[in-house]
């Protein structure tokens, strides 16, 4: 059977007398809360890049931002060194609008929490790390362990939360 984007779904083992398919095992469920709350705090670290106030403290950076990376200076219209002078101290916020989408992309998830929780979990660790903000994403797994607390069938088999913020996928 077919599950998310035509991938291949992983059907539950049916109990031959019953005919009743099985439940999840507890280590099975516990898996399927981890990837839940990877997902929910990538999720909010991409909600939380847009209000994040960064400095690009390199002038190359902004450089880059100011006049692109385009060779002729027609493409780049009326921007010359003396606009890049007078609009120097807006580059930080000019520079955050043009990459946040980017980062913000990077982090959608268009399948099953299954197929693609570990991936975006791994990119918003490496956003977090490189823009020097894994503080931050910590904040987040918190709130994402919050919002998708132990259930109560792991609480009554006795499963330990993990609640620590994972390094990887």
């Amino acid at each position: 059977m077919n599950g998310t984007n035509g991938h291949a779904r992983k059907e539950r083992p049916v109990d031959p007398v019953t005919g009743e398919k099985a439940e999840p095992s507890v280590k099975e469920r516990q898996e399927a809360l981890r990837l839940k709350r990877l997902a929910r705090a990538a999720e909010l670290w991409s909600e939380k890049l847009s209000t994040l106030k960064l400095k690009f403290t390199g002038l190359l950076d902004a450089l880059l931002v100011f006049f692109g990376t385009e060779e002729r200076r027609q493409v780049r219209g009326k921007i010359d060194w003396t606009n890049y002078r007078k609009k120097k101290v807006e580059l930080n916020k000019d520079a955050w609008a043009q990459l946040c989408p980017i980062f913000q992309r990077r982090l959608d998830r268009g399948g099953s929490i299954e197929q693609q929780a570990a991936d975006i979990w791994a990119e918003a660790l490496a956003q977090a790390n490189a823009l020097g903000l894994k503080g931050v994403l910590e904040f987040c797994w918190k709130d994402a362990v919050i919002e998708c607390p132990l259930t109560k069938v792991l609480q009554e088999a006795g499963a330990k939360d993990q609640t620590d913020m994972p390094e990887g996928s």
